[in-house]
């Protein structure tokens, strides 16, 4: 065999096993990417129904206020204990930007921000704020029940517009997945 024979052999060797190579970390990459697809959508699903319980829990809220019963409400609003963690590995690999647009995005980054320990913190400073000054407050200020009314009706609609927009996601990444 000449030396021309086995360069060319090796030579072939090694172009086929780079286009393998390629080709097996092309077919690796699109199932991981289908992977974690599928699990945002879980993701996506469960932070709807925990938003739908914090809707129920702003409700008995709401109840507590208009029976003038703050005092005994011990209701929680657990903000942060909504799952990113699929959403939070996509968006440092660059991954989502494939399956998402601008807007859906910035109603990513809003989602961050409203779902996170100093939103939950605020919210909660606010009940509790709320159920400690109500009954002294509500003798010198009628309005304070108005008040305290309005902001519900605020949390409320963001609740329900993050659910909005999570469950216009949600399809939007059902639709890429199936495509």
């Amino acid at each position: 065999m000449s030396f021309w024979s086995v360069f060319f052999s090796v030579l072939a060797g090694i172009v086929a096993g780079v286009f393998i190579n390629l080709g097996l970390r092309f077919v690796e990459n699109k199932l991981a990417e289908k992977k974690d697809i599928k699990n945002l959508i879980f993701e996506i699903g469960f932070n709807i129904k925990r938003i739908d319980s914090l809707v129920e829990e702003l409700q008995k809220y709401r109840d507590a206020l208009n029976a003038n019963n703050l005092k005994n409400y011990f209701g929680y609003f657990p903000l942060s204990k909504v799952i990113v963690s699929t959403l939070n590995q996509m968006v440092f690999k660059g991954s989502i930007y494939k399956h998402l647009g601008h807007e859906e995005i910035s109603w990513l980054q809003n989602f961050f921000v409203d779902f996170s320990p100093g939103t939950e913190g605020f919210i909660n400073s606010q009940v509790g704020h709320n159920k400690e000054k109500f009954h002294t407050i509500l003798g010198t200020n009628p309005d304070v029940k108005a008040k305290v009314d309005s902001e519900i009706k605020w949390w409320k609609e963001k609740l329900i517009k993050s659910k909005t927009n999570l469950g216009s996601i949600k399809n939007k990444l059902e639709g890429s997945k199936k495509a």
